[in-house]
């Protein structure tokens, strides 16, 4: 695992890392609570209150080491000191309870297994290794200084911790490979995102730049010829006028899908690819509709919209979207299974002639975005209904198939 670059999790990669942690706790705890059968058995005062302070201080330092290992975004100075302070509580563990009960049980040891089964989340295999060794020494050391069994101690912190160092590094290990792949979701939502403004921004270019290199030398023309010959810089100007309208009819043209099913198809499709490289498992629906233009720009809107709401605004894991004709009208459908709550729910809301509420105040969702997209639909005499179940959401778009230019100029 790299801290070297944080990584905020998901809902998804939360539940992860609280079931690997609950998992990590576990298993210690298992284990560091069998050392205290070795301080009930001591009859000595001060050695069973050492033996409760030993265990204790090296169970919260290895509880510290242990989240570290699954939090990515603790900084590395901070990881660092809990690892020196996870190695400190391990050595002040040897006088502490060493020799507490040595005789009868192989108290130190258990805790000897801790170590060897800390080790692999803290540092490399090589440097775990020598943690292994460092611990499995001392506690044959302790074993001889305190008259216990040294092949038992040597047992239980060799065999126990090696069960424990598995036990433990396999959670841990499925965890960093869900942190990478949500890493590598998000690096590919973010390079679908800025290829589309690639390709938008070349698309610009190549309709402008040659127009605006003419524009500009035709006004510099103009400017130098006003006083010395007006007419022909009169007919500059109008050529620059003329150039500019040409060029604004094409940039529009551009900016607005064709009068083809194939134009939305492939913005669907291009928003289900941005869907899928976020990690989202996508559904699409699509079938031939036969639409005028101002239908088919108000429900390229519509899909942008609908699926920015559900990158920014859910924790979603699937989406579905339909298109399809349905008589004299189209219809697009975008479902997402898990809206995120928000805090003063209202009831179910429609626009256009279909309106019992405002769309831009449901929860979860973009209030100014659904605004834009309820106001341009109903600019076409197209409806948009928003759904909102336990466990989906849906923005329900309607419009009529045959919408004339001018009506939708009439809108704004």
């Amino acid at each position: 695992m790299s801290w070297a670059e944080p990584v905020l999790p998901s809902r998804t990669l939360t539940r992860a890392r609280l079931l690997t942690v609950v998992w990590l706790f576990s298993s210690v705890l298992s284990v560091v609570l069998l050392p205290l059968v070795g301080v009930g058995r001591e009859g000595a005062t001060i050695l069973r209150a050492s033996g409760v302070v030993g265990v204790v201080v090296f169970f919260v330092a290895q509880v510290l080491v242990m989240w570290s290992a699954v939090t990515p975004w603790t900084t590395i100075r901070t990881h660092r000191r809990r690892q020196l302070l996870f190695v400190a509580a391990a050595a002040l563990s040897v006088p502490l309870v060493g020799p507490v009960a040595a005789d009868q049980w192989a108290t130190w040891a258990w805790l000897g297994a801790s170590v060897i089964g800390t080790a692999p989340l803290m540092w490399s295999w090589s440097w775990a290794a020598v943690a292994s060794l460092a611990a499995l020494v001392t506690s044959g050391v302790v074993a001889v200084m305190f008259n216990g069994d040294a092949f038992q101690y040597a047992v239980v912190t060799l065999g126990v911790g090696a069960g424990l160092a598995l036990v433990n590094r396999a959670p841990v290990w499925l965890w960093e490979l869900l942190v990478r792949a949500e890493a590598a979701q998000r690096v590919e939502a973010r390079a679908a995102a800025a290829d589309e403004r690639n390709r938008f921004g070349r698309d610009v270019h190549d309709i402008l730049g040659h127009d605006l290199t003419v524009i500009a030398l035709k006004a510099e023309l103009a400017a130098r010829t006003a006083e010395a010959d007006p007419a022909s810089s009169a007919r500059e100007a109008e050529e620059v006028r003329a150039i500019a309208e040409s060029a604004l009819g094409r940039l529009r043209r551009a900016l607005a899908p064709r009068q083809q099913d194939l134009d939305v198809r492939s913005e669907v499709d291009q928003m289900a690819r941005i869907l899928a490289a976020a990690g989202l498992h996508t559904d699409v629906e699509a079938s031939y509709v036969d639409a005028s233009a101002p239908a088919l720009r108000a429900l390229t809107m519509a899909v942008k919209e609908a699926t920015t709401n559900v990158l920014r605004h859910s924790d979603a894991q699937r989406c579905r979207i339909v298109l399809r004709s349905e008589g004299d009208r189209v219809r697009l459908e975008v479902t997402n299974d898990r809206p995120r709550p928000g805090r003063s729910p209202q009831g179910p809301t429609r626009s256009g002639s279909e309106s019992s509420g405002s769309a831009s105040s449901r929860p979860g969702h973009s209030s100014s975005g659904l605004a834009g997209l309820r106001e341009r639909v109903a600019g076409v005499g197209g409806t948009v209904a928003v759904h909102r179940g336990a466990d989906s959401f849906t923005i329900d778009v309607s419009v009529p198939a045959g919408v004339p230019d001018e009506e939708l100029a009439a809108h704004g």
